[in-house]
Parts: C-alpha cells; sequence; structure tokens
C-alpha cells in the first residue's frame, strides 16, 4: 500500500500560494540565473501559476541573467497559454 502525504493533494498552484502566505516574495530570483517565480512558471508551463503571480502582482518584465523575461521563457518552452496571459497582462514582447 502506498504512503501518503499530506502534499500529494495540492496542485502546484496551492503550493505556490502557500509559498506566497508563508512570507515567500513574488519577485524573489535565484541566485544562479536570477529568475523569478514567474520565469519559472513560464518556462514550465504552469498558465495557473503566472496568472496568479501577475494577480499577486509578481514582475513580469523582469530579465534574468541572460536579459530573458517570462514572455522569452514562456515562447522557450512553448507555451502559448502562459504567452497569452503574459501579453494580456502588459509583458513586453519585443
Amino acid at each position: 500500500m502506498p504512503v501518503s502525504s499530506p502534499l500529494l493533494p495540492f496542485s502546484k498552484l496551492e503550493c505556490l500560494i502557500q509559498l506566497v502566505r508563508a512570507g515567500a516574495t513574488l519577485d524573489v530570483s535565484t541566485t544562479r540565473y536570477a529568475q523569478t517565480p514567474a520565469h519559472i512558471a513560464a518556462f514550465g508551463g504552469h498558465p495557473q501559476c503566472l496568472v496568479w503571480l501577475i494577480q499577486a502582482g509578481a514582475s513580469i518584465n523582469k530579465p534574468d541573467c541572460e536579459g530573458e523575461t517570462p514572455i522569452h521563457k514562456a515562447a522557450r518552452s512553448g507555451s502559448l497559454d502562459c504567452i497569452s496571459a503574459l501579453v494580456a497582462n502588459g509583458a513586453h514582447a519585443e
């Protein structure tokens, strides 16, 4: 019989919400690549997380260490849903 975990029922979005409620910063950057949660959600193809981050006030035009913004990451991964969410919320597409 598999061992159940209290975290298994949580989606990526629910985990993100819990992290922010616990004090995680919306625009915190990774130390190695300077990527924010918006970069990671966009590259991972998680539009629900990305929309939630945008509505919570995350920066969507902040570049990472390569100069790429979340819309670049969404394009790189081929996530049209993430691209649409970013464009609809004012992401710079140039």
